[in-house]
């Protein structure tokens, strides 16, 4: 069967609607672009529930976890959603063998949540001031929000001045900190 980019199997066309339709456009009563557009000749269906690993009412939960996380400046990224949709299955008794070995959802459960729920995007966060030590990373917020925050840590490192004194001897004192 042939696949698209994403992996999702296609349906083969009829082969019977498939020679009727060459046909048409071999005896001139067809246009290649015509026949194309004919939907009875190949219908491609989404078979968008084909192992889907939580129902509707269960994806909705994370969806608001995600958007109340959001808003508190919590927010998490696409590796802590990765986790938190493990977490959520192993939880709800829902093992998923690929998850086990990783311990996340993997990427293409990720593509699928996005497709499936487009009131969430992947936004980037404006740092609050300028900071070389942490670059904030993209983040998963309310579609259309007008500012995006996160909680970074505040740490910026800390200087230690130490003294140590060794003679050729090689007797040393214990090292003074200030």
């Amino acid at each position: 069967m042939p696949r698209s980019r994403r992996g999702i199997k296609r349906k083969l066309p009829n082969q019977t609607d498939l020679e009727c339709t060459v046909n048409e456009v071999q005896g001139n009563s067809l246009t290649v672009s015509e026949a194309s557009l004919n939907k009875d000749t190949y219908n491609y269906t989404s078979n968008i529930n084909h192992r889907r690993v939580f129902t509707v009412d269960e994806e909705k939960e994370l969806v608001e976890y995600l958007k109340m996380s959001a808003r508190l400046q919590y927010s998490l990224t696409k590796t802590d959603t990765r986790k938190l949709a493990n977490q959520f299955a192993v939880s709800n008794g829902k093992h998923v063998k690929e998850w086990d070995k990783s311990e996340e959802a993997g990427k293409e459960w990720m593509r699928g949540f996005f497709s499936r729920n487009n009131t969430l995007s992947l936004r980037k966060t404006e740092p609050t001031r300028n900071s070389t030590v942490h670059v904030p990373p993209k983040i998963i917020a309310t579609k259309g929000s007008k500012q995006v925050g996160c909680m970074t840590s505040g740490e910026r490192g800390i200087n230690v001045t130490m003294i140590c004194a060794i003679n050729a001897a090689g007797n040393h004192v214990p090292p003074i900190k200030n």
